[in-house]
């Protein structure tokens, strides 16, 4: 369309008829991403993830190992505990005192003390132990020192 320009008999056009519109132009910032650090990060991060499997892993297994020695040697103990009780069943089926006797005087030719040979030993009262009147105990250094002082004076 025409239209007039104030000040001038020319005519203006429109601009859409002689001139291409300005396109807004927006600035966009490009952010780039440091994909050296990333890449040395997350690698970082998967070794560490892996180091850290491999160490659980080993540590199950060494668990696991651990668990069969110990069945292994529970065995092992059983056995031996059976063989022990079967021993000890022997040896309290062979214990016959009139069996010892007879052996211990065919096979070793030992006999029978005489009256010459047995020893008599008075025990008295001496079998016996006398509580201390705790009451007169009052120091328990003085005590120890006077027990120590005894000792060396008897």
């Amino acid at each position: 369309m025409h239209v007039p320009t104030y000040g001038s008999s020319a005519y203006q056009y429109d601009r859409p008829y002689y001139e291409a519109p300005k396109k807004t132009v927006r600035k966009v910032r490009v952010v780039r991403k440091k994909k050296g650090k990333l890449r040395i990060g997350s690698g970082v991060l998967l070794a560490t993830a892996v180091v850290l499997a491999f160490c659980l892993i080993f540590r199950y297994s060494q668990i696991i190992e651990k668990a069969a020695t110990v069945r292994k040697l529970q065995g092992e103990l059983d056995t031996i505990h059976a063989q022990i009780v079967a021993k000890q069943f022997e040896i309290d089926r062979n214990l016959d005192l009139k069996t010892i006797e007879t052996e211990a005087i065919t096979r070793l030719g030992m006999q029978r003390p005489t009256k010459a040979q047995t020893v008599y030993l008075n025990m008295g009262r001496e079998d016996y132990v006398e509580a201390p009147n705790l009451a007169e105990e009052k120091n328990p250094l003085k005590s120890f020192a006077q027990g120590i002082k005894d000792c060396f004076h008897k």
